[in-house]
């Protein structure tokens, strides 16, 4: 693949940084080092998480299940969105800027930040428009919330941006300080919106982008990006990389908008908006595990990936069963005191607007474990450098998602959901172990090929 060759053709500094973070990353001492740099980035993902956490708990507990979708089915287009720019701007960042830009790492991100400007004005552009064609139709309702969305997806999707920028130099403490200054302003706002009575979906959206101005001008102040128009690497120059690198990772990040979100404006159209509020209410109980995940990714990539270039696919199996076994039994863990205490926590979480349907939460959160099971093979196709090969697992998985899903929850509801989402996850980690096994025998027959013929001609 295109994308693939790209951080093949690396430079050969930055190929040997990549070893000798594969070797350091194996010897006992070092813990020492890493040990504080995971702590630091579990604690930066939790003042994220918690702050959306908090928020979409206030939102559904004091506005109610139909303005709570209002805001279910604003987020989840906010969400789609995001995972666009996401696979084409922020992931490729963390590959091609110690690959193919080692020494030019601030005038990679001083591009980097003129690609998010046009694309940001672009997304503003966007939601304005749909908030005033939106007025002309049925779903007028909607119409507020989209207009939170206009400062809300530039601003915003810049902090994410700049506080995976920060990761670039193994700073997770640069990125925390900004998580702090996102979290104290985005609770500072919900306070005095609640004490005013004023809250609801559009002002939930201006305070995010509040927060996030904020967060946002202590990572510009850290990052000290270039921003001069003709130093090298340019804009365009830098699009076409992350074009080359993101085209599946942009349909993987589509696949997973629809098997998620989708799922919550399917059950908005087919049930109603309570509905799509209950589904999202759900949803808020997954989050927590999702965000630990994504922690954990972000922290265990690098390593993987370099782990496969210099030591094999049998080493890479080798880590992904170890991990295996520490990410199912947190799953379950976290599962089993989910089903335990339901009741109990969705009253304190939802003051009661919610309780008749606490009863699906056990079901749903079941999700947790085979999400928990699929992740290491995930991680293994990403590091093995085989976007091609999860996107096709996602579309299978997807397909079969919305064959089974329209008639299911037409006919049963919200348990239609929550069956629909068991078995689509299910499939997936099929698909992705089977998958994932597979790359990983090619790249050791590669290997060993290799092997011999250097033997040969030696």
């Amino acid at each position: 693949m295109e994308g693939e060759r790209v951080v093949q053709e690396a430079p050969a500094d930055a190929a040997e940084g990549w070893r000798g973070f594969s070797k350091a990353s194996t010897k006992g001492p070092n813990l020492l080092y890493w040990a504080p740099k995971c702590a630091v980035t579990l604690f930066d993902q939790g003042l994220v998480s918690g702050s959306n956490f908090l928020l979409g708990v206030l939102l559904a507990r004091w506005l109610g299940p139909e303005q709570y979708g209002v805001y279910a089915i604003t987020f989840s287009l906010f969400l789609l969105v995001a995972q666009i720019y996401q696979a084409l701007v922020m992931d490729p960042m963390g590959a091609l800027q110690p690959a193919l830009y080692p020494k030019s790492r601030r005038s990679y991100l001083g591009s980097v930040l003129q690609i998010h400007l046009i694309a940001g004005i672009v997304f503003a552009l966007i939601a304005a428009a749909a908030s005033r064609l939106i007025l002309s139709t049925n779903a007028a309702y909607l119409s507020g919330a989209f207009i939170g969305l206009v400062p809300a997806l530039p601003c915003v999707l810049l902090f994410w941006l700049c506080r995976s920028a920060t990761y670039l130099t193994a700073s997770p403490e640069v990125a925390a300080g900004a998580s702090a200054i996102y979290c104290l302003v985005m609770i500072a706002g919900m306070a005095a919106a609640i004490a005013k009575g004023v809250l609801s979906p559009q002002i939930a959206f201006y305070m995010m982008s509040v927060a996030a101005v904020a967060a946002t001008m202590f990572l510009v102040a850290n990052l000290k990006p270039s921003m001069a128009l003709k130093e090298q690497p340019t804009a365009p120059e830098v699009w076409r990389n992350h074009w080359n690198y993101g085209r599946w990772l942009l349909g993987t990040s589509l696949v997973t908008w629809l098997q998620l979100s989708g799922l919550v404006l399917l059950s908005g159209y087919l049930l109603g908006v309570k509905e799509a509020g209950v589904l999202n209410a759900l949803a808020q109980l997954h989050l927590p595990a999702a965000h630990i995940v994504m922690a954990i990714s972000r922290l265990t990539l690098p390593h993987f990936s370099a782990m496969h270039a210099t030591r094999g696919g049998s080493v890479v199996h080798s880590a992904i069963n170890k991990l295996l076994r520490v990410t199912v039994s947190a799953g379950v863990l976290y599962w089993i005191s989910i089903a335990i205490f339901h009741r109990q926590l969705f009253h304190i979480l939802y003051g009661g607007k919610f309780d008749a349907f606490s009863h699906l939460a056990p079901w749903y959160t079941f999700m947790i474990v085979l999400s928990a099971a699929t992740f290491p093979y995930e991680l293994g196709l990403r590091a093995s450098r085989a976007p091609s090969s999860q996107f096709a697992a996602l579309f299978v998985s997807s397909i079969v998602t919305f064959v089974i899903g329209v008639p299911a929850i037409a006919l049963y509801g919200l348990p239609g959901v929550i069956g629909t989402i068991m078995s689509r996850d299910l499939l997936l980690l099929v698909l992705m172990a089977r998958r994932c096994s597979r790359r990983l025998q090619q790249a050791e027959m590669t290997n060993d090929l290799s092997v011999t013929s250097s033997s040969a001609a030696s």
